[in-house]
């Protein structure tokens, strides 16, 4: 949907609720407020912002969270907490205090207004707005913004002047503020209402102001201090439609009741023809410059770089190329894998098509120290911690210069079921959790995204689990690539016949060495096959090599590459090894007994599985307590047809 089309939809006006008695009670509340704000002087408002910001510093520790989180991207991600917390605190005192002198403004005199304002550059924004002309303000949300609707009365010489807004849900309160904040000649828009009126007032010239800095879903994902965040094309819609001046307008707290209007900031756009997407940007890199010139008066209690469960919708070419473009600050995500390594190799696909949604992805991956040399060498993962150790010590890891400077985390997935896991990430807030909906932390606040697991239905593989999670996020999953093997070190070897007899899945889904045996004498002469395990079992291939007379060769997981390639033949009982012979690309005959090959077989469509039903298949035992374990059934005449 175009920019000019998301915005003619609000065009029909909405029909006005319905009044409740709890909307009557706030009026009441309000217009009590408003008759003490008009008693007691301004100084006495700020001073008690500043009390009530306080307060809720030291109360909320979710909103220190979220402010320090903030000031991180504005400022650089190595700051630490001894540099960010008194930041913090001035920046929650500043923004309490702002918004009770904002209330006061409302009721203030002409005289009181000019005490307690000073104009910096009116008249250079007033020009904007002569003859014909249109001035369009960029407001960011810093500093009490609620003075820019009572200064009307230093533009005398424009005709028209005016602000959008967002219209409150309590239809009383709203009619009372519309009516004090158009009071003193400020006309006052809502996108709800509609852009008509926008438009008029801007193609007949004048002054307008958008408050332009707050994170929305529906615009367009671009960068806003380096990082990458839902941002209002309005403004520059504004420009398009009716051209202009564009200027940046905020205000500064000075001292106690007193700020600065900034508004001689004009835009310089590079190219006035250049895309909607592209003046965005360049807004947005304007009302960053202004705002760093005054930090700690921005309005940081909210989390203006959320992530969301649409956290990639789909953007134009022209965004693309945007991001593309320039150096941005990495959407940081952490995924914990499950603890068996199996299991694991099955969130290849979904890392490769998380990778792909966004080019500004960086991810970490969580796992057990087994795990960790293999993930290092996947190109989609950028940090790999290990979460075999204690809590401490993962929370460690994560705080390490090399991964903490990087910037704050944005999004954890959680595919494993460990209430420890769950506790290391908790100094990571605020994120956006997902996982599972059978996970044992599921059911906390901040676990926000639950997805079900497959219940009931014929058997499906697992890795579909996996996929179910982007799909609840709207992440396409499904492509080829995601489900490609990887190329192999060893790419320019003859293709070799191996073999592997030891499982990591225990006794019950190995064959005895007898019928390997038998397996070897109905293959070809010249087939010399190959012993294939893993290091910790590096002893009993030994023995078994010297036994059935081969070779033998043992290699931890993350040096299968330089094992295997798309040439070879594996003939491998379940377990590990055919899922890393898969993933480089090899072409596996496997033998399963007590679990499922609909849900376990190896990725791809060159393996062939092969295995006996009994009625009590699948079991997932590791020790069988049958006499002759289901694996046995599986004759090596049948194995020896497909090699």
């Amino acid at each position: 949907m175009s920019p000019v089309e998301f915005y003619s939809m609000s065009d029909q006006v909405e029909q006005p609720a319905k009044v409740r008695l709890f909307q009557r009670i706030a009026l009441w509340g309000y217009l009590c407020f408003h008759a003490l704000l008009r008693c007691l002087p301004m100084r006495f408002w700020c001073r008690a912002g500043r009390c009530v910001g306080w307060a809720v510093w030291l109360c909320s520790a979710s909103r220190r969270r979220i402010v320090a989180r903030n000031l991180r991207i504005i400022l650089g991600g190595e700051l630490r907490s001894g540099e960010l917390a008194p930041m913090v605190r001035e920046n929650m005192k500043r923004t309490c205090m702002n918004f009770l002198a904002a209330a006061k403004i409302g009721v203030v005199t002409e005289d009181e207004l000019d005490a307690a304002v000073r104009i910096v550059g009116g008249d250079v924004y007033e020009n904007a707005g002569l003859n014909g002309r249109t001035g369009i303000a960029c407001i960011p949300h810093a500093g009490n913004w609620e003075i820019l609707s009572r200064i009307r009365s230093h533009f005398p010489k424009v005709g028209r002047y005016g602000a959008m807004y967002r219209r409150m849900s309590n239809p009383l309160l709203e009619k009372l503020v519309y009516s004090m904040r158009t009071a003193y000649g400020c006309e006052m828009f809502s996108k709800e209402d509609g852009l008509r009126a926008v438009f008029k007032l801007a193609k007949g010239g004048g002054l307008v102001g958008v408050l332009s800095d707050q994170f929305t879903q529906e615009g367009a994902f671009l960068p806003y201090f380096g990082k990458v965040t839902g941002t209002t094309y309005l403004p520059a819609l504004i420009y398009k439609r009716c051209r202009g001046t564009l200027f940046t307008i905020y205000t500064r707290n000075t001292s106690l009741g007193h700020w600065d209007a900034v508004m001689n900031r004009t835009i310089d756009l590079p190219d006035p023809q250049a895309n909607i997407y592209e003046l965005t940007f360049q807004i947005n890199k304007a009302l960053a410059e202004r705002q760093r010139e005054s930090v700690l008066d921005g309005f940081w209690l909210h989390h203006r770089w959320k992530a969301t469960r649409h956290f990639a919708p789909p953007q134009p070419p022209e965004v693309m190329d945007i991001l593309k473009r320039e150096k941005v600050q990495p959407f940081r995500i952490v995924v914990v894998l499950p603890e068996s390594f199996e299991e694991s190799l099955l969130v290849v696909p979904f890392l490769r098509a998380l990778h792909a949604v966004r080019c500004d992805i960086q991810i970490t991956v969580a796992c057990p120290d087994e795990q960790r040399d293999f993930w290092r060498m996947q190109k989609e993962v950028a940090h790999v911690v290990t979460t075999d150790a204690s809590e401490s010590s993962l929370s460690r890891q994560l705080d390490a210069d090399a991964i903490y400077n990087e910037g704050p985390f944005d999004y954890v997935f959680l595919l494993d079921c460990s209430r420890k896991t769950w506790r290391c990430l908790r100094p990571l807030m605020p994120v956006y959790i997902s996982g599972f909906d059978d996970h044992p932390c599921a059911g906390h606040r901040a676990f926000r995204m639950r997805t079900p697991r497959f219940k009931g239905g014929p058997p499906r593989h697992r890795v579909e689990s996996f996929l179910d999670i982007l799909r609840a996020h709207f992440i396409p999953c499904d492509q080829p690539e995601f489900f490609e093997p990887e190329c192999s070190k060893s790419a320019e070897r003859e293709g070799r016949l191996m073999f592997a007899p030891f499982s990591t899945l225990g006794p019950s889904t190995e064959w005895p060495r007898e019928q390997w045996e038998e397996l070897f004498s109905l293959l070809p002469e010249d087939s010399s096959p190959l012993l294939v395990a893993l290091s910790r079992d590096a002893g009993r291939a030994e023995e078994w090599a010297h036994a059935l007379g081969v070779e033998s060769i043992c290699r931890p997981p993350a040096e299968f590459d330089m094992l295997i390639n798309a040439k070879d033949i594996l003939v491998a009982v379940d377990g590990l090894i055919p899922m890393l012979a898969s993933h480089w690309g090899a072409r596996c005959i496997v033998l399963m007994a007590g679990r499922l090959p609909e849900c376990w077989r190896p990725l791809g469509k060159r393996h062939t599985v092969l295995h006996s039903h009994r009625p009590c298949h699948p079991c997932y035992c590791a020790a069988c307590d049958r006499e002759i374990p289901c694996i046995r059934e599986i004759s090596p005449a049948v194995v020896a047809e497909y090699v």
